[in-house]
């Protein structure tokens, strides 16, 4: 597992103040576990106590997998936390299981 804390700074959409946090970035080798998100949660609430300096916005988590289960994550209802999910790749996917990804996420996008 490797894990990263750096502060990142972003533009707010109809902001002129740029948005400060923290972002907490957890790396793992596998599939994604419902307990990654617990742990990810503590440290998030320990960075809000201790971390976050005047001004700065909530802290974010993302963790890395090398595979998402969308199930587990829909069901943890992340989409309502600052905790997220991405995959990584291992190795180059085939023509064809691009293509898919692609669709699948041009359908996703509103």
């Amino acid at each position: 597992m490797r894990s990263d804390r750096r502060r990142v700074v972003a533009r707010s959409t109809g902001s002129a103040q740029p948005l400060i946090c923290l972002r907490k970035l957890h790396r793992r080798a596998g599939r994604f576990k419902a307990t990654y998100k617990g742990q990810m949660e503590i440290y998030l609430r320990w960075l809000e106590k201790h971390g976050i300096e005047e001004g700065e916005a909530s802290p974010l988590g993302l963790i890395l997998c090398a595979e998402g289960s969308h199930e587990q994550i829909e069901l943890l209802e992340l989409d309502k936390t600052s905790i997220h999910v991405a995959e990584y790749l291992t190795g180059l996917p085939s023509k064809e299981t691009l293509e898919r990804k692609l669709r699948t996420a041009n359908k996703e996008i509103p």
